[in-house]
């Protein structure tokens, strides 16, 4: 689980560290980030959101940051989901958390991919307990054939009456 904080911690000199470093061998340059003496990641797909990482779903969260949480997420793959197991890819929403599922691979090889995203620490851990347990639908399911638009169906109608008119 990613504990994602407020852009403002880079301002704090006091909790807000980066140690920079150089490996001779290889001539790598690259900068560790750490706030409260814990370690801070940067999600490029947060458009650089900073981020501390929490092992376990289920782990607790230090009081120390407690101010400076912007949102929770989690984002995890479950690999060669048995039929019986399979998730409703879609849009789910529980609370203040919203996620999505999505099915990735070939029959009998699927993966599913969760990404759940919110405000409140416990909404967004009942929300991915609830799709891993089957015990929440889809708000807006993806498994549902697509429907053909009025307008693109007018404009498939007029295009196939030229295409076809009798001169």
């Amino acid at each position: 689980m990613r504990v994602y904080l407020k852009e403002g911690i880079k301002g704090d000199k006091e909790n807000f560290k980066v140690v920079h470093h150089l490996e001779t061998k290889s001539l790598t340059e690259y900068d560790d980030r750490f706030f409260k003496g814990m370690r801070v990641r940067c999600d490029s797909l947060e458009e650089g959101g900073l981020y501390i990482e929490i092992d376990d779903v289920l782990g607790a969260v230090p009081s120390s940051i407690a101010d400076f949480v912007e949102f929770f997420s989690i984002q995890t793959t479950i690999y060669y989901v048995k039929e019986e197991t399979l998730r409703d890819s879609g849009i789910y929403k529980l609370g203040a958390a919203t996620g999505t599922v999505e099915k990735h691979g070939r029959p009998n090889e699927i993966s599913l991919e969760i990404k759940i995203r919110g405000d409140n620490l416990e909404d967004v851990r009942n929300l991915y307990l609830k799709i891993r347990d089957g015990k929440i639908m889809p708000f807006d399911s993806w498994e549902t054939k697509q429907a053909v638009s009025n307008l693109a169906t007018n404009f498939i109608r007029k295009l196939t009456n030229r295409i076809f008119k009798k001169h």
